[in-house]
């Protein structure tokens, strides 16, 4: 019994919270962080307002002659359909602005918790650092309004941390867990699919070096097995009409550095480098106090995603911003692979402190700069209103 205890006490002391106050801590970033998204009813993101109009269609198709006369809903394989599912049943008991509100608030958890489980079966305990993430939840690529794919960002996280999780565990259910996750990706965004296939591919390349005390064949065959529950994304592909896009490719070497800005950069560039600066001074004060320490997955991580990073197109499957896509989401995961000791109340409090200004300054930005554009909207909405 003391010795249960004792572990326990010793883990409060590294993680630095009680899994009471990191609860508490969650919920309360989560409600600062979505305030813009109850404060606009229709948040200018610029897809966004054509998915909302599709989502009202939807769920109206059946209920409203008028819409009928116009619109019917053919439903095929696509892997962009996640927003298409969840959306209008929720607009059946709700104003659909509403149910795309809860949906836009529902994937800020779902990011921030799947980088908080990454981290927690990296680590092998729950830690307050992946809250981090939390000001990054708005980036260039959320304001273009991509909601299917960033969607697929959070539940790629949870993928890879239930896939780590399971690793030690027996074979046949990691990877019947993966392959449902994988299906589940492809019809969020089949570039969401490719977030989970860097990650795993990161990890068993890291286990593959770790275990080189092993038999060379038995290490080759559970690395090559990681691949197995991506195989339903082919004839998925092949029955969907995407297919018919697969030539619709074009590079563009230019927009790189774009790319690793968009992480970071939304509207305004001094809150984008007072961020940028502040991430990098607590990081650099951490490591020279030496409370800062890196999963070696993360340096695999690192080059695996630079390397797909440098070799993605601009448009692929008549997509664009293929490759500018993918910086946040590898910024989400080496989050995750981040371990501050938090073991100190002052350090603790720092922590917190610098924390909630990043996410109160993002707010503002994001507050200020939507009810400027939100103007527009409004007077338009009005003159409908009397037509």
């Amino acid at each position: 019994m003391q010795s249960t205890v004792a572990a326990r006490a010793r883990h409060r002391r590294v993680s630095g919270f009680p899994g009471d106050q990191l609860a508490v801590l969650f919920c309360l970033l989560m409600l600062l962080i979505s305030v813009p998204i109850w404060t606009h009813q229709v948040p200018p993101l610029s897809d966004y307002a054509n998915h909302l109009a599709r989502m009202h269609a939807i769920a109206k198709l059946s209920t409203d002659p008028t819409l009928a006369q116009y619109y019917q809903v053919n439903w095929q394989i696509i892997p962009n359909l996640t927003m298409d599912l969840i959306v209008p049943l929720l607009g059946r008991f709700m104003r659909i602005y509403l149910a795309g509100q809860l949906f836009i608030v529902f994937t800020f958890v779902l990011i921030v918790s799947g980088v908080m489980a990454l981290s927690r079966s990296l680590l092998g305990r729950w830690s307050a650092v992946p809250l981090m993430a939390t000001p990054l939840l708005y980036n260039y690529v959320f304001l273009v309004g991509v909601m299917n794919y960033i969607f697929g960002i959070g539940l790629a996280l949870w993928a890879l941390a239930c896939w780590i999780w399971l690793r030690e565990r027996a074979w046949p259910l990691r990877l019947m867990m993966a392959t449902v996750f994988v299906i589940a990706l492809f019809f969020c965004h089949l570039f969401a699919v490719g977030l989970f296939g860097i990650g795993l591919l990161a990890h068993e390349l890291w286990r593959l070096y770790q275990s080189s005390d092993r038999p060379i064949g038995r290490r080759l065959a559970v690395f090559v097995s990681g691949g197995l529950p991506f195989l339903p994304v082919l004839p998925l592909l092949w029955a969907s009409p995407t297919m018919h896009l697969v030539s619709d490719v074009s590079w563009e070497p230019r927009g790189k550095i774009d790319g690793l800005m968009y992480v970071i950069e939304l509207y305004s560039d001094i809150v984008a480098f007072v961020i940028a600066a502040t991430i990098a001074g607590a990081v650099t004060w951490a490591a020279r106090r030496g409370l800062l320490r890196v999963h070696p997955m993360a340096w695999v991580l690192l080059l695996v995603g630079t390397a797909v990073y440098l070799a993605l197109p601009r448009i692929m499957f008549a997509t664009y911003m293929t490759d500018q896509r993918l910086p946040i989401a590898l910024a989400l995961m080496l989050i995750a692979c981040v371990d501050v000791s938090l073991q100190h109340r002052l350090v603790r409090r720092a922590f917190i402190a610098v924390l909630l200004t990043l996410v109160i300054v993002r707010v503002i930005e994001v507050n200020v700069s939507w009810a400027n554009l939100s103007t527009t909207t409004s007077e338009f909405r009005n003159s409908i209103k009397r037509i």
